[in-house]
Parts: C-alpha cells; sequence; structure tokens
C-alpha cells in the first residue's frame, strides 16, 4: 500500500471451520500428505508445525485471516473490502460489482471480459468426527490468540 497507494484490497472471509475442513481436504487432494502445508502459513507456524493436521489447518484458517484484518485496520477504508465466501457463491454479480465500485471509487477501473460466470455453490462438511475436532481446535486456538 505504501508503494502502491491506490492498491485495493479485498478479503474473502469463510467460516474458520469450513475453512480449515476445506484445507484439510486441499491437502489430501493435491499432496496427498495432509501434513504437508498448502497455501499461506501464518506467521506462528513454527509453533504449529509439528502439530495435528487438524491442528495445522485451524492454525491457517483462523491466524492468516486474523493477520490480514489486522493489516486492513493500517489501510484506509475506502481501499478495502470484506467480503463472505457465502455472499460471493450467492450472488457473484454482486460481488463483482462492490469490487468494482471500490476500485472505481481508488481511481481505477475493472476490465470484464464478457463470459458467463460459472454457478459457485458453498457446501458444509456434514457432522463428523473430523468436524468436531476442527471445532475443538479452533476454540483452543482462538482462546490462544485472541
Amino acid at each position: 500500500h505504501r508503494v502502491l497507494p491506490r492498491t485495493c484490497f479485498v478479503l474473502v472471509h469463510r467460516n474458520p471451520v469450513e475453512n480449515a475442513l476445506s484445507i484439510l481436504k486441499m491437502c489430501r487432494q493435491y499432496s496427498g500428505d495432509e501434513r504437508a502445508w498448502t497455501g499461506v502459513k501464518p506467521l506462528q507456524y513454527p509453533e504449529y508445525a509439528t502439530t495435528s493436521p487438524v491442528t495445522q489447518a485451524v492454525a491457517q484458517a483462523w491466524l492468516v485471516e486474523m493477520a490480514y484484518r489486522r493489516a486492513l485496520t493500517r489501510i484506509g477504508n475506502d481501499r478495502t473490502l470484506v467480503l463472505s465466501y457465502e455472499s460471493i457463491c450467492e450472488d457473484t454479480e454482486a460481488a463483482l460489482g462492490q469490487i468494482g465500485a471500490l476500485m472505481t471509487n481508488a481511481g481505477g477501473r475493472m476490465v470484464r471480459v464478457a463470459h458467463d460466470l460459472p454457478k459457485l455453490q458453498t457446501r458444509q462438511i456434514k457432522e463428523s468426527e473430523e468436524r468436531r475436532a476442527v471445532e475443538l481446535a479452533f476454540h483452543h486456538i482462538r482462546q490462544r490468540h485472541s
């Protein structure tokens, strides 16, 4: 932001439990190893590097978003936007409209390519032992880092 002051930042918030479950699924699918970190590591990574895959995924989901949120507080509201994952899936056009308005207000513009957008759907993982483990890990990590 200091180097490119007209830059706009969009944070997509997703329920941290759903996000952690998705991270676990991604690790299994792409690396074949749920212990392999995939994506952005939180600053507290060393603290969680040798913990269970569930704890790692929750730490990644929660702590990375919290770091981004703290960073956004240092940037003016005229350059930031927080959208929920669910709202993007429900109405992608409206979300793109909000992003376009943010960019226009910052003196830029969004160029859209004419094509149909795919229908996005939110998925919630049903009650399971893994979901309960993620919820418990989230509770502990949130308490520890709040």
